[in-house]
């Protein structure tokens, strides 16, 4: 629970003929992570790849599927407890018969999407009507040619319609508005003919955009309308007609679609091993990846079960310059799991690194609870998180944790929905807000003590020894911010310089500063004055940090404020308004200012905590599993 499991290196040598069995072993036990083969752990000779046309097989057949998937309404189901290994030869029919329905669901898409573009076309030519609905008169008129009449039809700014019409009237022409909404108005321009020019220059001064007809409409409004209802109604029933066929020629293929999602999922194991950690030559193959120590007995024994005399095992620790590739095996108990996306967002530990989950959600939890305290506010979230537990199941232990952890702090501060309605067992942040900004220093100092101690820990893992001791961030720098704290507290609180502690700072700033100069490779004046730079740079880090740490306190007090703010404004209104004032008040104070603690709690975490030793570069662990399949239903 405090780093990544230990792990091995596992080199599986086999025949060529067993790979797809062997897979499908590999996947059962959920612990084995293929890597690519070094050269260490391959013959020479080895340098074929076995699976690659299978893969390329299972790739075609897979993406054929989901097609076939998309157009469908697909649900999950499990593999069966006994998978079959998948030859190529299968695969190879498969896919020859996805392609085939594919090509016949295709067919009926192309033929729906048609359908659907015409019935998206009429409705729009119907509600384009409804702006002619006023006018009584066959609209194949306004779009012929005239001899003695000049007729534009568009539509203007509302704001423009009775400036225009003035001066249309002013040049001997009329407008005749038939469709008039706040923003937009459509109209009929009528003028003699030979006054196009003039007319225009006004229709553009008024922002006119002139209309086109389009064929459909060129009639009697109710006659088009009723023609394009009718060529609605037909399209409907066509798109029916091609939804049934489509549905009748799935469920012909059902059973057979369900066979072909297990074949897919039980060759999945074998075509990731061909695409990641599988190489041979002629009937040899050799099979690369990791497995953790303690089920590495297991798998050995499971696999010799399975072909017995037909494999050849060799398991090894990693070596030194392989821990950067060696995947990280996280295992959490399940009130931890809720957290772990928290820090899946920063990344992943290195292997050997000390996993910081634990440490992460107990501070988390700590922090959120002092910054949030409060018995009602905390309840309300921990409610929440157990309304909400079904959709965001997730999510929901972290609710409760945080919930219950104000809840805690609110007992000790006499805080239920903002009011001291309860004797606190310890005080209330504004009973001495000093006092609170000074622990909520000695919790940061407490905090970053622990964060160089795990990244000193982190870089003896890596055999990094001179930075683990002598760097800001190793024993020296902890050394030295150990030493210059009690000097200030010591001055703080006595007004005299602790002459021990105040050496022992200089001789640690000594050490960092040495250090830094002989990591420099610049020579002269210049190594000395970035090495006293990033000297003075520790100093300022190291305290800047500890002083982030009291927004803790400062929260706390912003917290009891809001309250206070939450109750003079309902007391400043009537009964009813005060109650609203109330329930408003404590909704803004859990859901605004409970989001704020929340993302001020992480940058601490972030910031101040895993920056320090957490590089969030390492691998996953992904083993090889049984893919589940998925089985497509007609639409």
């Amino acid at each position: 629970m405090f780093k990544p499991e230990p792990m091995q290196h596992l080199t599986l040598y086999a025949l060529r003929a067993d790979l797809p069995q062997l897979a499908l072993e590999l996947a059962r036990q959920s612990d084995f992570c293929p890597d690519a083969p070094t050269a260490e752990d391959t013959l020479a000779q080895l340098e074929q790849l076995p699976g690659k046309s299978y893969r390329e097989r299972y790739t075609s057949a897979l993406v054929r599927y989901q097609k076939i998937l998309a157009f469908c309404d697909g649900h999950p189901t499990p593999p069966p407890a006994q998978p079959e290994p998948v030859a190529e030869a299968e695969l190879e029919r498969l896919d020859a018969w996805l392609g085939e329905v594919w090509l016949e669901c295709s067919r009926y898409q192309e033929q729906r999407r048609a359908i659907e573009e015409e019935q998206k076309r009429l409705r729009h030519l119907l509600s384009l009507l409804e702006r002619f609905a006023d006018l009584k008169l066959d609209l194949g008129l306004l779009a012929r040619p005239n001899r003695f009449l000049d007729i534009e039809i568009g539509s203007l700014p509302t704001v423009n319609r009775v400036r225009l019409a003035d001066a249309l009237l002013m040049a001997g022409c009329l407008m005749q508005s038939f469709h008039v909404s706040a923003e937009v108005t459509h109209a009929v321009v009528v003028g003699p003919s030979g006054q196009r020019a003039q007319v225009r220059d006004l229709l553009h001064t008024a922002a006119w955009q002139a209309m086109e007809l389009p064929p459909e409409l060129l009639a009697l409004p109710d006659a088009a309308r009723r023609s394009l209802a009718a060529r609605l109604h037909a399209a409907d029933a066509e798109r029916a007609r091609v939804v049934g066929q489509s549905e009748e020629a799935l469920r012909t293929h059902q059973a057979r679609l369900a066979a072909a999602a297990l074949t897919l999922a039980h060759a999945q194991p074998y075509a990731r091993l061909a695409e990641e950690a599988l190489h041979g030559h002629g009937s040899l193959a050799a099979i690369t990846g990791w497995v953790p120590r303690r089920q590495a007995p297991a798998l050995q024994q499971r696999l010799t079960a399975a072909l017995p005399g037909r494999t050849a095992i060799h398991l090894r620790d990693p070596r030194a310059e392989e821990r950067p590739q060696v995947p990280s095996a996280l295992r959490h108990p399940a009130w931890l799991q809720p957290f772990m996306p928290l820090l899946r967002n920063y990344g992943v530990p290195r292997y050997g690194e000390v996993d910081p989950t634990l440490p992460f959600a107990l501070s988390f939890v700590i922090m959120f609870g002092a910054m949030f305290g409060d018995v009602g506010h905390g309840l309300v979230i921990a409610l929440a998180a157990l309304l909400l537990r079904r959709r965001f199941p997730r999510r929901a232990g972290l609710g409760l944790a945080v919930g219950g952890a104000s809840m805690i702090f609110g007992f000790a501060y006499g805080s239920v929905f903002g009011a001291e309605w309860i004797h606190p067992l310890w005080m209330s942040p504004m009973a001495d807000p000093v006092r609170m900004l000074v622990l909520a220093v000695w919790w940061g100092v407490g905090f970053i003590s622990l964060t160089a101690a795990l990244a000193v820990y982190n870089r003896l893992v890596e055999r990094r020894i001179a930075s683990a001791l002598c760097d800001s961030a190793g024993l020296a720098g902890i050394a030295f911010y150990l030493a210059a704290v009690a000097v200030l507290a010591v001055w703080l609180r006595t007004g005299t310089l602790a002459r021990g502690p105040a050496l022992a700072a200089l001789l640690a700033l000594a050490v960092v500063v040495f250090y830094k100069w002989r990591q420099q490779q610049d020579r002269g004046p210049e190594r000395l004055a970035v090495a006293l730079i990033e000297g003075v740079e520790t100093i300022s880090s190291y305290f800047s940090n500890t002083l982030s740490f009291m927004r803790v306190a400062a929260f706390s007090l912003n917290h009891v404020v809001l309250a206070l703010a939450v109750f003079a404004l309902a007391d400043s209104l009537g009964s009813l308004g005060h109650g609203i004032a109330l329930v408003a008040g404590n909704a803004f104070i859990v859901v605004l200012e409970g989001g704020i603690v929340g993302i001020q709690v992480l940058r601490l975490e972030y910031y101040e905590g895993l920056t320090r030793f957490f590089n969030g570069d390492g691998r996953e662990f992904r083993p090889l599993t049984l893919a589940t399949a998925v089985v497509p239903r007609a639409a």
